[in-house]
């Protein structure tokens, strides 16, 4: 008889063991999929900045820069840069709205 007690009671204790790393297992993945969601965001997010900055070509607006000067430029990334520093610079200045931040840093 208690036999049968014991495997019953080893059953149950299975049973919460097997409950306990379900729920384990799914907070873990719940977890997982929001940072997955906030990163595909985060992405998305930089994506459209970096197709806001397509206007900011210096090098097709400056006639005067020789070609060879405009290839060079162009082939070291002086486009991206530029984008780089005026997102950086936007940022900053959003970054000082955030109340009690102090202007002048």
């Amino acid at each position: 008889m208690w036999d049968n007690v014991v495997l019953w009671w080893q059953a149950i204790v299975d049973f919460f063991y097997r409950l306990m790393i379900t729920l384990f297992d799914f907070l873990k993945d719940f977890l997982f999929w929001i940072l997955d969601t906030l990163m595909a965001g985060a992405i998305g997010i930089l994506d459209l900045t970096g197709e806001a900055f397509t206007g900011l070509n210096p090098l097709a607006y400056v006639n005067q820069i020789p070609e060879e000067t405009k290839g060079m430029m162009a082939m070291t990334g002086f486009n991206e840069a530029i984008s780089i520093i005026v997102a950086a610079i936007g940022i900053r200045f959003f970054l000082q709205l955030i109340p009690f931040v102090r202007w002048g840093s």
